[in-house]
């Protein structure tokens, strides 16, 4: 077996070998700026990455097609299904339809008690209003609940006016160009790549 400390200091050095000089011998001590970054993790990084993960299924990889199945677009439950079915390759513990003791929130990616994330899925299709109660009140109440401060939001739009709409929205709320808000276009795809005209 063989031991890691990651150190900070050379006085925190110092107390480690103190501390096993009559312990084992195969003790590797790493500062720690020479950790790889890759290796710290983050509850918050996790659920972007596993929501981007899924977006790029939806809009590259034809899942957009389970969405409108029947001529009707997919219910935000069978929508949590498929995001659900789609986390992989987390370290975080991923908690669906979790109650918070304010509501039951959709997602909770969790790396103990002191780092968790709240994400939250909206269909295109709500209105206006209650998109920005999503966005704002539902998500702080839901943070506050789990004592945290770390939140994604998901919104999957099924055609270029709900895209409008949730464009001005998060202009309004100056949330356009951030990575915690992601937007997903579940619209029908027209054609397969073997039928677009080459650009010349």
């Amino acid at each position: 077996m063989a031991y890691i400390i990651i150190i900070q200091s050379e006085r925190e050095k110092a107390l480690a070998l103190e501390s096993y000089s009559k312990g084992p011998a195969n003790i590797n001590l790493f500062p720690i700026q020479s950790v790889s970054t890759h290796l710290v993790v983050d509850s918050k990084k996790e659920a972007i990455d596993s929501m981007n993960h899924f977006k790029y299924l939806v809009e590259q990889r034809g899942i957009n097609r389970l969405f409108h199945e029947g001529g009707k677009n997919i219910k935000e439950k069978k929508l949590q299904d498929l995001i659900f079915l789609s986390i992989n390759k987390t370290s975080s513990f991923v908690g669906r339809e979790c109650y918070t003791g304010r509501g039951n929130v959709d997602f909770i990616f969790a790396l103990g008690e002191f780092d968790k994330t709240v994400v939250e899925v909206k269909l295109g299709s709500a209105s206006k209003k209650a998109l920005k109660h999503g966005l704002t009140n539902q998500l702080e109440i839901y943070k506050k609940s789990l004592n945290t401060t770390k939140s994604v939001s998901v919104i999957v739009y099924f055609d270029d006016k709900q895209k409008r709409k949730i464009e001005r929205l998060l202009e309004e709320l100056n949330l356009l160009n951030n990575p915690g808000v992601i937007t997903i276009n579940g619209q029908k795809k027209e054609h397969s790549a073997s039928n677009l005209k080459a650009i010349v």
